[in-house]
């Protein structure tokens, strides 16, 4: 099976957040799982970098980064804050792909 890899877009925040209510354990969700308008508030901060792994029309993984500048090495550095692979569909590479 092929997985696509993409930067998320606000089209996307929907199946984002309905993947994350699936694909987080129990001990990890806060009272309330991430809905759609915080996808959409992660989105739209300048700093961010959402992947996203489908499996035809279903999100199987994502990565969310954050983009800062370096001072030693005088660029720009992305520091990966989340990474979430569906259970069903770890270890096949797609964390790696995503990263």
């Amino acid at each position: 099976m092929t997985v696509q890899i993409t930067q998320a877009t606000d089209m996307d925040c929907q199946d984002v957040a309905s993947f994350l209510a699936t694909a987080l354990p129990e001990s990890w969700r806060q009272p309330e799982l991430p809905d759609r308008a915080q996808i959409q508030r992660v989105l739209s901060h300048h700093a961010s970098i959402l992947m996203i792994a489908r499996q035809e029309d279903t999100v199987v993984g994502l990565a969310l980064g954050w983009c800062f500048p370096n001072a030693v090495a005088q660029g720009d550095s992305v520091m990966l804050d989340e990474l979430v692979v569906a259970s069903d569909w770890r270890g096949m590479g797609i964390g790696t792909e995503l990263v």
